[in-house]
């Protein structure tokens, strides 16, 4: 596992956490990322904004998008697996540090080179393996509106 994602899992396991409305959230702004990807931090903070309006949608995309950062389960499942987690989808997309764990987990998989640049993560948040495909700018350009 990268030490920087094992970094912020021990940072945020120690964070405080409740619930709201049957959301369960932690600290947004945990030192974990802040510290050690603070462009990391930044980019989920505005898909957090952009993608479920802080917490107030939790589905999107016709059901198949859920949680915190509207995470599709192909991706939940593929973070989960790379940090060796059972989290379950959708149940636990409720759960702002677990969404948060699997987007850095999905980034250091696929876009580790790029956990400095707030919008590469962005890009590669909604299209991984095509984050340059040209409706993705508009898309880029919604999330970053949110600041």
């Amino acid at each position: 596992m990268n030490n920087i994602l094992l970094t912020m899992m021990v940072s945020f396991s120690v964070g405080g956490c409740g619930t709201a409305g049957g959301v369960v959230f932690r600290d947004v702004g945990d030192p974990g990322i802040t510290l050690n990807a603070p462009a990391a931090r930044r980019a989920l903070d505005l898909l957090r904004q952009h993608e479920s309006v802080n917490g107030t949608q939790m589905v999107g995309d016709g059901g198949l998008a859920q949680g915190w950062l509207q995470q599709h389960e192909a991706n939940w499942n593929e973070g989960c697996a790379y940090i060796g987690r059972d989290w379950k989808w959708p149940e636990d997309t409720r759960d702002l540090w677990k969404c948060e764990m699997v987007a850095m987990a999905y980034w250091c998989k696929y876009s580790l080179k790029y956990l400095d640049r707030t919008e590469e993560l962005i890009r590669r948040h909604r299209l991984p393996f095509a984050p340059y495909r040209i409706d993705n700018d508009t898309y880029l350009r919604r999330v970053l509106a949110c600041q």
